[in-house]
């Protein structure tokens, strides 16, 4: 049976802990409050240097720019674990989404102190943790009936919303309950969220019941300490996964804008708007980079939204950017990684396969992607010349995540392995 590779989350055991019960939320969009003794425990907990999850979000650094700051790892001889079967997808599974919302989804592998966290939905959500040396599950959590958003991580917790309504942190040791709120009604798995000086920025976006409708979304920014609310600012449809880069946050919505907001007070910069919704994007230098629906890719200055550059005629952009070194690349639409010149829009140069290709990652100067023939590649960023490839037992779903350990992928039937 033919599965979608790649699919995009707006942008998926041994010990089962049973989910928490919904607090009442508020009429307006906001959370619902916090029990003083959470609260009192969160004050008590207070790290002396503010929470981030730089190297540990699904854009791997808070600028969304795909960049590990590892060595680039040689070419694998051989699988150094596999996990066990951690989920199956069933029958009716197979099929991408329905009315009210994707079948199943995978979500990033997020690499942190020796342990693997990820989440995915299967019918249900799942949370996953496991030890990076041997694949030996650390903990799994199963929500029920509902999906999940990827998972950050920051300090000693991890961070992730759910589809009905909750936003939640978790000490990531022993598994237990930090603070969690709640909005009915409401939805907060519709991106990837980040921690940035102490605020945990998540999109969410009221529940609708026919698909043709188009939500009413917001970016919430919260304590990540207490899960107290900061700001919000709406916006139409999904807002997409948050950058932050010296103080500013980036995002877009479904209205064809890349918004900048202070990260402090969420008060607006600028907006950018397009020629059609943004469904990507990156900051590097002075500037921010992202794509469009259509597949277009832009340059503007990070500080004032003024357009640098458009890219229109280059191989259509269908993955996430990466970003390195002045320049810029995705995955197309003719089954090929692309180079752009960041300076310019200029293609340096292209790199093709014979199936669809995940947005790469870099390390060391290399791309790292997988494609539909189950190919793991690693390509040089500045000539387009392949190092070296290799064929995986199983179709991996998503980017490689890249430590000076080793390399570890997420594959279709379940599994998560290692190459070493």
């Amino acid at each position: 049976m033919k599965r979608t590779l790649f699919s995009t989350c707006f942008c998926v055991a041994v010990f089962m802990m049973p989910f928490l019960n919904s607090c009442e939320a508020s009429r307006e969009i906001e959370f619902s409050r916090l029990s003083s003794l959470q609260l009192h425990q969160a004050n008590k907990d207070k790290p002396s240097v503010p929470l981030s999850s730089e190297g540990a979000t699904t854009g791997i650094t808070l600028q969304s720019t795909l960049t590990y700051r590892v060595k680039s790892p040689p070419e694998p001889k051989a699988i150094g674990w596999t996990s066990r079967k951690l989920f199956s997808l069933r029958q009716s599974q197979t099929s991408l989404s329905t009315l009210t919302g994707p079948r199943y989804q995978y979500h990033s592998l997020i690499a942190k102190d020796g342990t693997l966290y990820f989440s995915v939905f299967v019918g249900d959500g799942y949370l996953f943790a496991l030890d990076s040396l041997t694949g030996a599950e650390k903990k799994a959590l199963k929500l029920k009936d509902t999906t999940v958003s990827p998972l950050t991580v920051a300090g000693d917790y991890v961070f992730f919303g759910t589809g009905d309504g909750k936003v939640l942190s978790f000490d990531r040791d022993t598994w237990d309950a930090k603070w969690q709120v709640a909005n009915n009604g409401y939805r907060f798995d519709v991106g990837s969220p980040l921690v940035a000086e102490g605020i945990l920025l998540i999109g969410g976006a009221e529940q609708l019941i026919q698909q043709s409708s188009r939500a009413q979304g917001s970016l919430h920014a919260l304590n990540a300490m207490t899960g107290d609310q900061l700001w919000m600012v709406k916006v139409k449809g999904f807002p997409s996964s948050p950058a932050v880069d010296e103080g500013t946050v980036y995002f877009a919505d479904q209205d064809n804008h890349l918004l900048a907001v202070d990260l402090k007070t969420g008060r607006r910069k600028w907006n950018f708007t397009a020629a059609h919704n943004i469904h990507t994007h990156a900051v590097t230098g002075d500037r921010v980079y992202f794509a469009d629906t259509h597949g277009d890719l832009y340059s503007a200055d990070k500080t004032t939204g003024q357009l640098a550059w458009k890219a229109d005629k280059v191989g259509r952009v269908r993955s996430a950017l990466a970003v390195n070194n002045g320049m810029i690349f995705y995955g197309g639409n003719v089954n090929s990684v692309y180079a752009i010149d960041a300076s310019s829009g200029v293609e340096k140069w292209r790199f093709q396969t014979r199936s669809s290709c995940s947005a790469p990652v870099i390390a060391g100067g290399v791309l790292f992607f997988v494609s539909a023939d189950r190919f793991l590649y690693a390509v040089d960023g500045v000539t387009g010349k392949e190092k070296w490839k290799y064929k995986c037992k199983n179709q991996p779903q998503l980017s490689p995540t890249i430590t000076d350990a080793a390399t570890y992928l997420l594959d279709d039937e379940g599994y998560v392995f290692s190459l070493r």
